[in-house]
C-alpha cells in the first residue's frame, strides 16, 4: 500500500485513516529479544526497579520501599549502608545494565581451534595455519621455525607440544634470517612469535568495519557468555529480587507462567505499596492479553527474536498494532495468516473480530480458508496471474461463491475439490531407498528427539506456531548444531561431509523469498549455472511460473526489481523454488514455502514435483491438512516433541493432536463434526 502510485480516479472519498501491516516483518537484530519486541521487558524492568528487594554493596537485603519511586535515601538497616536502588535504565540489557563481557547480547565470540589449521595433512611451510595466511604476515612460519616447530612435516604428525606452539606459544621474540618470495630481497631480523590464536585475536581488536570482520569471523564461534551465561544482564542487574527471583530468571519464564506470576507481585506487597503495584502489573497484562490470545504463551520475554517464526513475529507485530483501542481506522492486513498453524488462526480471528466491533474496518488479503470462511464479503480476483489477471470474477457472501461454478476458490470452501495426488508409500517400500536419523538434545522449543525421515519420500512436519518446525529442519543443513546426538544419511554422520558437499545435496527453500535484482533466468540460474533455457522453460512450469513469466513483454528476461516489488508474494515464491528445484537436489527442504500461493496453484505444483523428483528425499513444513494428507508420512510436533508420526489416516485414529488440527480446518475425519451426514 505505501510503495503503489496514485489511483487514476477522480476522487477517493470516505476512507478512513489506514494502517497497513507488512506480509512478512523484517527479521530483527542481535539485540532484539521477545520482551523488547512486545515492550512486555519495558513494564518488567520497571516492576524490578520499583517493586524489588535491593540489596546493599554488602549483601543485605531490604524489604520493598515507596523511597525507591520517592527518590529518597534508603539506608541498609543491618550495616547502615547506603542503598543504590537501579532504575528502570540500568536494568536495561541494551544500556546501562549490560553484561560487561558480551555487551548485551547474551553471546562472546572465541577463536574457532578447528578452523586455525582446517587441513592437517599439510606442513605449515604449504599454508597449513589459515590465519598465519590471511590475517598475518608470512614470516610468521619463519618465526615459528625458530620457536622449534618443524614447518616442513605434515601438522597431523607433529607431537603435541609441537602444535601446543603453534596454538598457544608465548609471545617471544626471535632471531630469524627472512627472504622475501617474489623479490631478491633478505635480511636478519627480530620478531615477535603470534600464535595462531592470538593472531585471530589481535585481528578481531582491531576489525573497524564489516569488511574487516568477514577475513576474520572464519576463525570464530559463538558460545553463551560465560559471565551472565547468557542473560545479557550485568551482576548488578540480576540483584534485585520479586518473588524471590531476579529479573534473568522472570525473563526465562515462559509467557503462560510469568503472567501467572505477575498476578501475585501485588498481594506480596506492603500494603502501602499494593496501589502502586497494582498499576504497574496491570500495565503488564494488557500487552500480555493481545500476545496470549494470538497463542504466544509459550515464548519466554529472554528469547531472541531473529530465532522466531515468520508466524511469531507476524502475531508481535499484530499485536502492536492493535494494542490501543482505536475506532474509524482501516486496518490492511496482507496475509497475515502466512506462517501460522490453523489452531492459531482462531485467535488471530478473534483479534479481528474485536477490531470490527470497535467501529474498525479490515481489509484482508489472505489463502487461508479458515479466515476467508470469517469475512462478510468476498471479492475473488482472476482469474489467471499477470497480464490475464486483476480482473474481479466474483464476489459476494460466503454462500454464494460456494455456489458460484465461476469460483475457482469454492470447491476448497466446501473441501469437494478433486484430489489427485501421489499414492502414499506402502510400510514396507518406507525406507526402501535408505534414511535419515536425526538424534539431538534441545534446541529453542525443541525437546530432545530421535526419528526417522525416509529417504526418496514426502514427509510433512506440521504443528502449531512455534512447536520447533523450523528449528527441526533446520538441523539438516546444519543451519543450527545440536551439542549432542546425531544427524546420520545413509549411516554417515553429517559432520564428515565438507560443508560444500553437505549443501550441495541439500535445497533449502525458505519461508521468506528472496529474489537477486537481475533476470529471472538469471535468477533461477543460481541454482544450476549452466542450465539450458529449456531446462529453465520445463522448471517454470513445474513450480506453475509459465502462466505469469510468459505473458510478461521481456517473458524470462524481465528484471527483477530491488525487493521483486515488481512481482506478487506468490510470484516471488514460485521463482525461489523454481530457483532451488533446477540443481535437483537430494535432499529438498520446504520450509512453510507455499504459504504465499493459492490453493488451486499450490495443487497443481505437487502434482508436478512428483514426476520430476521421483527419488528426492522432500521434506516440507505445512499448516494445511488438506494439502498433506497424501504425504508418505506426517511429523505431528506439539511443544517441540514428536506427537505423532504416520500417515495420515493412521495419526486420525491414533494421535488426538493431529485430530484436533484437522477439525480445526474442518477436514472431515471418522467420528468428526464436519463429515457430512
Amino acid at each position: 500500500m505505501t510503495s503503489a502510485t496514485k489511483a487514476q480516479v477522480d476522487e477517493v472519498l470516505y476512507v478512513p485513516a489506514a494502517l497497513a501491516l507488512h506480509q512478512r516483518p523484517a527479521v530483527p537484530g542481535i539485540r532484539s529479544t521477545f520482551g523488547t519486541g512486545t515492550e512486555l521487558l519495558n513494564s518488567l524492568r520497571l516492576m524490578y526497579s520499583r517493586l524489588a528487594k535491593h540489596c546493599c554493596k554488602n549483601g543485605h537485603y531490604i524489604e520493598p520501599t515507596l523511597n525507591v519511586a520517592a527518590e529518597k535515601e534508603i539506608i541498609c538497616p543491618i550495616c547502615k549502608e547506603k542503598i543504590h536502588a537501579p532504575s528502570a535504565e540500568e536494568l536495561a540489557f541494551n544500556s546501562q545494565g549490560a553484561c560487561l563481557k558480551c555487551g548485551g547480547t547474551g553471546i562472546v565470540r572465541i577463536v574457532d581451534i578447528d578452523s586455525l589449521v582446517p587441513d592437517k595433512t599439510l606442513t605449515i611451510d604449504e599454508g597449513a595455519v589459515a590465519p598465519w595466511n590471511s590475517l598475518m604476515w608470512t614470516l610468521m612460519t619463519d618465526v615459528c621455525r625458530a620457536m622449534g616447530v618443524r614447518t616442513d612435516v605434515p601438522f597431523n604428525q607433529l607431537t603435541d607440544e609441537e602444535k601446543n606452539i603453534v596454538y598457544y606459544g608465548p609471545a617471544e621474540k626471535k632471531h630469524i634470517f627472512y627472504k622475501a618470495k617474489n623479490t631478491d630481497h633478505a635480511g636478519e631480523m627480530d620478531f615477535t612469535y603470534f600464535n595462531a590464536t592470538y593472531t585471530v585475536e589481535n585481528a578481531l581488536s582491531k576489525v573497524k568495519d564489516d569488511k574487516g570482520m568477514k577475513r576474520v569471523e572464519k576463525f570464530l564461534k559463538e558460545e553463551i557468555c560465560p559471565e551472565c551465561q547468557g542473560t545479557r544482564l550485568s551482576k548488578e542487574a540480576r540483584k534485585p529480587l520479586i518473588r524471590g527471583i531476579g529479573l534473568d530468571k522472570a525473563c526465562q519464564m515462559p509467557l503462560n507462567d510469568l503472567v501467572e506470576w505477575v498476578r501475585g507481585i501485588p498481594d506480596s506487597m506492603p500494603d502501602e505499596m499494593k496501589p502502586m503495584a497494582c498499576e504497574i502489573c496491570d500495565s503488564f497484562l494488557d500487552v500480555s492479553k493481545r500476545l496470549l490470545d494470538l497463542g504466544l504463551g509459550y515464548l519466554s520475554l529472554d528469547r531472541a527474536a531473529s530465532t522466531l517464526s515468520t508466524g511469531e513475529r507476524q502475531r508481535m507485530q499484530l499485536a502492536r498494532a492493535v494494542r490501543n483501542r482505536t475506532t474509524g481506522i482501516l486496518y490492511v492486513l496482507d496475509e497475515p495468516s502466512i506462517g501460522l498453524h490453523p489452531s492459531n488462526i482462531y485467535g488471530l480471528i478473534g483479534v479481528m473480530n474485536d477490531l470490527i466491533h470497535d467501529g474498525n474496518s479490515i481489509l484482508l488479503v489472505d489463502h487461508d480458508t479458515e479466515i476467508i470462511k470469517e469475512a462478510n464479503w468476498l471479492i475473488e480476483m482472476g482469474p489467471e496471474a499477470g497480464k490475464n489477471g486483476g480482473y474481479v470474477f466474483t464476489e459476494g457472501t460466503i454462500e454464494q461463491i460456494k455456489n458460484d461454478k465461476k469460483s475457482m476458490l469454492g470447491p476448497f470452501l466446501t473441501n469437494h475439490y478433486d484430489e489427485k495426488m501421489r499414492p502414499i508409500s506402502p510400510i514396507e517400500q518406507l525406507f526402501e531407498f535408505g534414511k535419515i536419523h536425526l538424534s539431538t538434545n534441545q534446541i529453542h522449543t525443541v525437546h530432545p528427539l530421535e526419528v526417522d525421515i525416509p529417504k526418496g519420500k514426502l514427509t510433512v512436519v506440521t504443528g502449531v506456531s512455534g512447536s520447533g518446525k523450523t528449528t527441526f529442519i533446520s538441523l539438516i543443513p546444519k543451519f543450527y548444531e545440536a551439542t549432542k546426538g546425531e544427524l546420520l544419511i545413509d549411516g554417515v554422520n553429517i559432520n564428515k561431509y565438507d560443508e560444500k558437499e553437505l549443501r550441495d545435496k541439500i535445497g533449502i527453500v525458505l519461508q521468506k523469498s528472496f529474489l537477486f535484482s537481475q533476470s529471472i533466468e538469471e535468477n533461477i540460474r543460481w541454482g544450476k549455472e549452466e542450465a539450458s533455457d529449456e531446462e529453465i522453460r520445463e522448471i517454470a512450469e513445474i513450480v506453475q511460473g509459465t502462466e505469469f513469466i510468459e505473458k510478461l513483454p521481456d517473458q524470462y528476461k524481465t528484471n527483477v526489481t530491488k525487493g521483486g516489488m515488481n512481482f506478487s508474494g506468490g510470484q516471488k515464491q514460485r521463482i525461489s523454488i523454481a530457483r532451488t528445484l533446477i540443481k535437483q537436489p537430494e535432499i529438498l527442504l520446504f520450509d512453510d514455502s507455499f504459504s504465499a500461493l493459492d490453493f488451486i496453484t499450490e495443487y497443481n505444483l505437487k502434482n508436478k514435483l512428483k514426476t520430476y523428483l521421483k527419488n528426492t528425499t522432500i521434506l516440507t513444513i505445512s499448516q494445511r491438512v488438506a494439502s498433506l494428507m497424501k504425504h508418505d508420512r506426517i511429523i505431528v510436533l506439539d511443544n517441540g516433541k514428536i506427537a505423532g508420526f504416520d500417515t495420515h489416516d493412521n495419526l486420525v485414529k491414533n494421535c488426538e493432536v493431529y485430530r484436533e488440527i484437522c477439525e480445526s480446518q474442518e477436514i472431515c475425519i471418522p467420528g468428526g463434526r464436519y463429515c457430512e451426514k
